[in-house]
């Protein structure tokens, strides 16, 4: 999935942790110090470390898994009635053109 990011052990090729994330990650980079950096969707940068001295505090880090299982909750359950109330009824789904060719358009039926 694009909205978690996967850390390796390259030399014996198995997955060593998967740190989900409450949106799309756009870039991943390692520092010097080997910490983990991910920039999200979401508009935020974050940090991951093991080093215990580095730790976000428990109120951080209850939030950031608030964030991932809210984020995970609405992807799940798909749209809420008031985004389905917003869209144009099927009725005029002869009178509304695409923004451009394959465009999809999702209307209330």
């Amino acid at each position: 999935t694009d909205a978690a990011s996967t850390t390796a052990d390259a030399a014996a090729n198995i997955q060593t942790q998967i740190i989900p994330h409450p949106g799309c990650i756009w870039k991943v980079s390692t520092l010097p110090n080997h910490d983990i950096v991910t920039a999200c969707h979401d508009g935020v940068i974050r940090i991951f470390t093991r080093d215990p001295t580095r730790v976000a505090g428990a109120t951080i880090l209850q939030s950031f898994l608030e964030k991932v299982v809210e984020s995970n909750a609405s992807k799940s359950s798909g749209p809420s009635n008031e985004e389905i109330e917003k869209l144009p009824k099927w009725e005029m789904n002869y009178t509304l053109s695409g923004k451009g060719e394959g465009s999809v358009q999702v209307f209330n039926k």
